[in-house]
């Protein structure tokens, strides 16, 4: 994924993960396969739109949250019990480097 906003452009390796709940893996898997290209296209503009300063916080908290909301829109909650089916976004690695 890329990001110019540092006058630069910056490709970044990237894993995102997110912590589902046991009981829902099998939906969520589902879920993902459905929309994998759906899910790449917004993490991706999220990196394209993100303040450089956004990949520099020590836990990624803006980004993660910001995926998580997209994610949310794509996983719903459990329509029975209102619950959400995962609980957090994680990204464990998110390497930028300069792309001239």
């Amino acid at each position: 994924m890329s990001n110019n906003k540092q006058g630069v452009p910056y490709l970044y390796e990237t894993e995102v993960y997110i912590q589902v709940k046991r009981r829902y893996k099998a939906d969520v898997t589902s879920l993902l396969e459905q929309n994998t290209a759906r899910i790449k296209t917004e993490i991706s503009t999220l990196w394209r739109q993100a303040e450089p300063r956004f990949f520099e916080e020590p836990q990624l908290n803006t980004l993660s949250r910001q995926v998580e909301t997209k994610l949310r829109d794509i996983i719903p909650d459990d329509p029975e019990s209102g619950e959400p089916r995962f609980e957090s976004v994680l990204i464990p690695v998110l390497r930028g480097l300069p792309n001239y």
